[in-house]
């Protein structure tokens, strides 16, 4: 089963997901542009880029959640992430970024992430 942190007690999220991001052993970079498709697809945005938009945004969401093994040969994992856009006829972009589950303790003791 996922377990799901709470991010609503830290204020600076932009820094966070750098932080993640400096953690992490893959970044992905995604749009959804309901004027083109209705389907995500890579963006060449940079995750600044997009941390950027959020900070100028009328919706914005973030997680932080380790993800369970879904078959026997994966391991279990961090995923942090966020989408936001701009306006509402602009696109959505997401920023998934994968974390080694041993940094947790790293996580959880810097922003006191709780369950």
């Amino acid at each position: 089963m996922d377990i799901f942190h709470s991010l609503d007690h830290i204020k600076n999220k932009r820094s966070f997901m750098e932080d993640c991001i400096s953690q992490s052993y893959k970044v992905k970079c995604n749009e959804l542009d309901c004027s083109k498709n209705f389907c995500r697809v890579f963006t060449k945005k940079t995750a600044s880029e997009i941390l950027d938009i959020s900070e100028q945004c009328i919706y914005s969401f973030w997680n932080f959640i380790i993800r369970d093994k879904r078959f026997p040969e994966e391991k279990e994992y961090i995923e942090a992430g966020m989408s936001a856009t701009k306006n509402l006829s602009s696109p959505e972009y997401f920023i998934w970024i994968y974390i080694d589950l041993e940094k947790l303790d790293y996580f959880v003791k810097k922003y006191d992430l709780k369950r």
